[in-house]
């Protein structure tokens, strides 16, 4: 399992935004998804934390 965790600003959603715009690291992301593998965006917050999860079938 890889697990991306998204840098260290206040602006979460902002950090959401940057690392989908990112279109290196989202090839990255594919590649590791078609090889099977899960793929995990854990973006903590204030309060609570994001978490983005694929789970290839």
């Amino acid at each position: 399992m890889k697990r991306l965790s998204v840098g260290s600003t206040p602006d979460r959603p902002a950090e959401l935004r940057a690392w989908y715009e990112d279109r290196q690291g989202q090839h990255a992301a594919q590649a590791h998804i078609k090889g099977g593998n899960p793929f995990l965006v854990v973006v903590p917050d204030t309060d609570f934390t994001y978490t983005l999860s694929v789970h290839p079938d």
